[in-house]
């Protein structure tokens, strides 16, 4: 039972960023967009605890919160885009940091990686993420941007530099480990 518990939990963060999308733009201008971003964001921080909690972590969980990560921040990125709250260039890169990191993680488990815990710098960057969006959600519904925001914005693109970086690296090292590893055999 805590198993579908916490996997609902998981997909609730997926289809609020789902609703939030296909929203109408009149409904996102209030505090109901706020809102529903806290309810995903608290989906986001009990799910894995839930998990551990009632002993019920497994590789579907380990698989659907990053999947519903994804899902989440797109969406909301591309609404706050669309209210025109963020440029275009953030949505991009954020949706092809994603689609770089299913690459990799794609690539490394199908060479015998299949435990790859997330980096220090990658939740620093989901959480900064996440803190400037949600920030951004209250800046529509008051019709008018927060100060500091410009600056919050700079630290994002930054930490995801930051982390793509940091993720090539250690792509690089385990596959670099698994070359010298082949090669002493």
């Amino acid at each position: 039972m805590g198993f579908w518990i916490v996997q609902i939990v998981t997909c609730s963060r997926a289809l609020f960023g789902l609703f939030l999308l296909f929203a109408p733009d009149v409904w996102l201008r209030t505090m109901a967009f706020p809102l529903v971003f806290s309810l995903a964001a608290l989906s986001d921080m009990i799910d894995g605890q839930l998990a551990r909690a009632w002993g019920v972590s497994s590789t579907i969980g380990k698989l659907c919160d990053p999947c519903a990560d994804a899902i989440f921040v797109l969406a909301t990125s591309c609404v706050c885009w669309r209210l025109g709250m963020i440029d275009s260039s953030l949505v991009y890169f954020v949706c092809v940091r994603y689609l770089y990191l299913i690459g990799v993680h794609t690539h490394l488990f199908l060479r015998g990686f299949n435990d790859l815990p997330a980096l220090v710098l990658g939740k620093i960057t989901m959480a900064l993420l996440m803190l400037y969006l949600w920030l951004l959600t209250f800046s529509i519904a008051q019709s008018r941007v927060l100060s500091g925001l410009y600056w919050m914005e700079l630290g994002v693109w930054l930490s995801l530099f930051a982390s793509l970086i940091a993720y090539t690296w250690r792509y690089v090292q385990l596959l670099t480990h698994e070359g010298c590893r082949r090669s002493i055999r």
